[in-house]
């Protein structure tokens, strides 16, 4: 015998439908005596009964104008033929007739599904191993509708949404290639009799490959090898897993009586295959769904091309129908990933931080899954019933077919495909636009410590600290970092350690990077502002930003496009200013040393504390004095008369501004006294109040979960959320993280286990979602969501005094007493 004769007759024999009855026959299912005799008495009966009811579902499914050549597309819906041969019925006709009831009245097999468009239901039968029963309906509802409901918003709510979107890439593929090959091949579901048709909801579709094993096996492998390196977790796990689902799905088929053994191990090579082959590109494809300018009209046209083309390749039946679904259903949670990335509400944890760890299990964390699920559930199923009661009404009116009964009208090809691809592509689409409101929150609430900085020979207060935002340096970021000893360390984020630091410049205030270079700015009490080369090893400045005689500059910034510099200074003689300089270097004028563009003097009368520009327009910079008043200023202007937009009153002297707000059109301050202010400026041309919030003393009004709250540090605004987030923290190093609302600041969460003493600096990087925490114990972290410690070093308490004056802020449990504005 030939290596493909005895393929043949492998082939033939994992086919035979006798094979399936004995196997049903040992899980202790049985078919009713008298049907049973009946088909034994005369085996012609079923072939007739078969025929005659594949010719009434022609007969009633024919078309006009149809006779004289092959069926279009659409006709005879229900019925697809048989290869001949191959001793099963048509596709789309019950196998065998299992309706007669005999003298025993046998047990129905459980709560049975049934087919929707034709109302059959399965066989009567004999069970006698009802645990095993329950088992596998509950393996063969892992390949169902309910189930995928269920699953992928689950991933994508609770879990993993970077996971959940793949696994619908790789489903949607898996089960498209699954229908589109079950077309091409053509073979029966396997003969009743012998086979106990437990389930006939997919019956009249065909039986090679298993789609329901296809997907069994994609399903967990996906999702080990989407996951593993990932999150922390024994590979053990995963390995148990596979293999368990994956077989009670493809037994559960066989003993459903709705596969052959050969229909469940052809499912399984072909969906190895598939991912061996496709697998690599599902990141380039999630990529692609995500971030491309036309990538909803390429996904939309894709898929239905996809669809149109698996639809000439067969009659209609109900697969076509599961077809439009599946590629309705891809298409809808691309495109909805899409805008909720544009949008910014898409979070994906950055991947210098994996593997991520598994948070404990609680009941809060359960609880609030659930609710999810049930919340998620709701407005699906509206959104289902909403585009049900649209599409199939609609449908039948364009194409003229009646919708008396639903059933029937959704019998029909012009009427079942757009109900599938539409209602389930907004369902995805939903899926994937909806926002979990609870994101950032949780990503702050799940800050753990990545790296602590290496030990110093000189420890010191860490005062301000800034990273760089160039191209170049993203992959090993630095981190700027002012000290207390009037030094500026220039950091490794990745490893936190010194890369260099430049030294001997007492009296700096505030740090900061350029946004399209890496030099290093710093403001000083000498009367300049310094810049550095941070790639350079050389301790000099490479820039000196001279100022006015008798001039201190104690505040300082740089404007987003770095043609700017602005500075504001102490009261000396009456005068506070704000001195302005060009930042840019002229080819022709290589001089280190720059003069003043000029400066503001009459809108502060004392220490200008805060200057602050606009993230997005050069033009606009809003500044901040112990006079209370925090000033917004748009210096495209003339004059400073003209230049001055607004003058907000704090009522105390200002620590800390900054910008929020869509399109940053709010501000906000910090008190030296812990008070908090925040003013929206979208209200200025109108009757509205511009104040959104005004806290005199954060302290007395939070209610902290962990202690106290000793102090503000600042505030940042998350862009991607419109969120505004104050961070304040405690004597002992405890870090709280407020949210900002209208009616109040509330606590998120609290950051523990860090640092021992008060903490003086943050910069929060909105790229990768990290925190930098700096303070007086002269420890510099880095915080990630999820993440690990990668050192197991812990410094003890390290506060030391200053042996340099700093006009560094004062925190007290005492609310200063406020001076009144005259």
């Amino acid at each position: 015998m030939s290596l493909g004769q005895w393929l043949a007759q492998l082939m033939s024999s994992l086919q035979d439908p006798q094979k399936v009855a004995r196997f049903q026959q040992l899980c202790g299912v049985e078919a009713p005596v008298s049907c049973t005799a009946a088909a034994a008495a005369d085996p012609r009966e079923d072939e007739k009964a078969e025929a005659h009811l594949a010719g009434e579902s022609r007969r009633r499914e024919r078309q006009p104008g149809a006779s004289g050549g092959p069926p279009p597309p659409g006709s005879d819906r229900n019925q697809c033929p048989a290869k001949l041969g191959d001793g099963g019925a048509p596709n789309g006709v019950r196998n065998g007739r299992a309706t007669e009831v005999g003298p025993a009245s046998p047990r129905r097999a459980g709560l049975l599904r049934r087919n929707s468009l034709t109302g059959e239901e399965g066989q009567l039968a004999h069970v006698s191993n009802w645990p095993l029963h329950y088992l596998f309906c509950f393996g063969t509802e892992l390949g169902n509708e309910l189930f995928y409901i269920l699953f992928f918003p689950f991933w994508i709510w609770n879990l993993d949404a970077l996971v959940g979107r793949r696994l619908v890439v790789i489903w949607v593929l898996v089960m498209y290639l699954g229908q589109c090959t079950k077309d091409i091949i053509r073979w029966p579901r396997p003969a009743s009799p012998p086979v106990v048709k437990l389930e006939v909801f997919y019956n009249s579709e065909y039986s090679m490959p298993s789609t329901h094993a296809m997907s069994g096996t994609a399903i967990p492998i996906s999702m080990i090898l989407l996951t593993y390196g990932r999150w922390q977790y024994p590979l053990t796990y995963g390995l148990i897993l596979i293999p368990c689902w994956c077989s009670l799905v493809c037994i559960s088929r066989i003993y459903m009586g709705m596969h052959s053994i050969l229909d469940v191990i052809a499912g399984f090579l072909y969906t190895i295959l598939i991912l061996v082959i496709f697998y690599p590109f599902v990141d380039v494809i999630d990529n692609f769904n995500q971030t491309h300018r036309y990538a909803p009209l390429i996904i939309i046209g894709l898929h239905l091309a996809l669809g149109i083309f698996s639809f000439t390749l067969d009659t209609w039946s109900t697969s076509r129908g599961d077809t439009a679904e599946i590629l309705g259903s891809g298409a809808g949670i691309a495109c909805g990933s899409h805008f909720t990335y544009k949008m910014g509400l898409l979070l994906d944890p950055p991947l210098d931080i994996l593997p991520l760890a598994r948070h404990p299990i609680s009941m809060t964390l359960f609880g609030k899954a659930i609710l999810r699920i049930f919340i998620g559930m709701f407005f699906v199923l509206v959104v289902r019933d909403m585009m049900k009661r649209i599409t199939i009404p609609l449908a039948c009116k364009i194409f003229s077919i009646p919708c008396d009964d639903i059933r029937k009208a959704r019998q029909h090809m012009e009427v079942e495909l757009p109900y599938r691809y539409i209602t389930y592509g907004m369902i995805f689409a939903t899926l994937g636009c909806t926002p979990d409101m609870e994101k950032i929150e949780e990503q702050f609430a799940n800050l753990d410590i990545v790296k602590r900085s290496s030990e110093t020979k000189e420890p010191t207060y860490l005062l301000g600290i800034d990273t760089s935002k160039t191209v170049q340096t993203e992959k090993g970021s630095l981190v700027a970092v002012l000290c207390s000893n009037g030094s500026i360390r220039i950091y490794d984020k990745e490893r936190l350690n010194v890369v260099r630091e430049f030294r001997g410049c007492p009296g700096l205030n505030g740090v900061k990077f350029a946004n399209s270079h890496d030099s290093v700015y710093s403001s000083c009490t000498d009367g300049t502002v310094k810049c550095w080369d941070a790639r350079l090893a050389s301790g000099k400045p490479v820039q000196l930003f001279k100022g006015y005689p008798s001039n201190i500059f104690i505040s300082f910034d740089i404007s987003s496009n770095d043609h700017v510099i602005c500075a504001g200074t102490e009261k000396v003689d009456d005068d506070a200013l704000l001195v302005f300089w060009d930042a840019r270097i002229n080819s022709q004028d290589l001089s280190t040393t720059k003069e003043p563009l000029g400066a503001y003097s009459e809108t502060h009368s004392d220490d200008i504390t805060q200057v602050c520009f606009h993230p997005s327009n050069p033009n606009m910079v809003v500044s901040g004095s112990t006079d209370g008043l925090v000033n917004v200023f748009d210096i495209s202007a003339d004059n400073e008369d003209d230049a001055l937009v607004t003058t907000c009153n704090s009522v105390s002297s200002v620590s800390f501004i900054g910008w929020s707000g869509k399109d940053y059109k709010q501000i906000y301050c910090m008190t030296h006294d812990e008070g908090f202010c925040w003013w929206d400026l979208n209200h200025l041309d109108t009757d509205e109040p511009i104040t959104c919030l005004n806290i005199p003393d954060v302290r007395e009004v939070i209610n902290v979960k962990e202690g106290i709250l000793d102090y503000l540090i600042g505030g940042l605004y998350h862009e991607k959320t419109d969120k505004l987030f104050v961070v304040g923290g405690t004597n002992t190093g405890i870090i709280h993280i407020m949210s900002c609302m209208t009616s109040g600041l509330v606590h998120v969460t609290s950051l523990q286990g860090g640092h021992a003493a008060t903490v003086r600096s943050f910069c929060w990087n909105m790229q990768d979602d990290s925190l930098l925490t700096g303070g007086e114990d002269a420890q510099l972290l880095l915080w990630k969501p999820g993440a690990v410690e990668k050192t197991f070093t812990k410094k003890d308490s390290m506060k030391i005094a200053s042996s340099v004056y700093q006009r560094v802020r004062v925190h007290s449990n005492d609310s200063y007493k406020r001076r009144k504005k005259q």
